[in-house]
């Protein structure tokens, strides 16, 4: 490739980079997302921190989001410290028993921080939102996770079966 080629390639990926990252991707840090160390002991989707989330789904009925952070598993079973999101409809529940609440496992987002659905879901960028809209007007609560390794620091697995399993299984709990 010849020198003036390559600056021109490399310019359009930083161009194309620009316009497709999510606002604020570059500064990513957030101390909510910072795993407490020592983690404390708690059972597998035990909450270990949460706060209110900014969030809009274009056609969903009104709701409250909250972004969590709990205990899961890493493949091995280690105990590991995973973060998500929690929509719940701000109408009364009329259905038979409790409101239900559905894992919503979305697809890959990719290995950043800026990454992770809750940040997604902030940003606006999440491309599941028509469906996590859909489970919020049949009046279900959902709950979706980051899959484990979004926290600051940590390395994301969510390619990980096993750890895929625990994080979507212990993010409703």
């Amino acid at each position: 490739m010849r020198p003036a080629s390559f600056r021109s390639a490399i310019a359009v990926l930083f161009a194309l980079a620009a316009v497709l990252l999510p606002a604020g991707a570059a500064s990513a840090a957030d101390p909510f997302y910072a795993a407490p160390s020592p983690l404390p002991h708690g059972a597998p989707g035990a909450l270990i921190r949460a706060r209110p989330a900014a969030i809009t789904l274009p056609g969903a009925q009104p709701f409250t989001a909250t972004t969590v952070m709990y205990h899961s598993r890493t493949a091995t079973g280690g105990d590991e410290a995973v973060t998500g999101t929690v929509l719940t409809p701000k109408a009364p529940w009329t259905g038979a028993g409790p409101r239900p609440y559905v894992s919503f496992a979305v697809g890959t987002q990719g290995l950043g921080p800026s990454c992770a659905p809750s940040r997604q879901l902030v940003a606006g960028t999440e491309y599941e939102s028509g469906n996590l809209a859909l489970a919020l007007d049949r009046g279900w609560g959902v709950a979706v996770t980051d899959y484990d390794g979004y926290v600051d620091g940590a390395t994301p697995t969510y390619t990980v079966g096993p750890a895929m399993a625990h994080a979507v299984l212990d993010v409703v709990r």
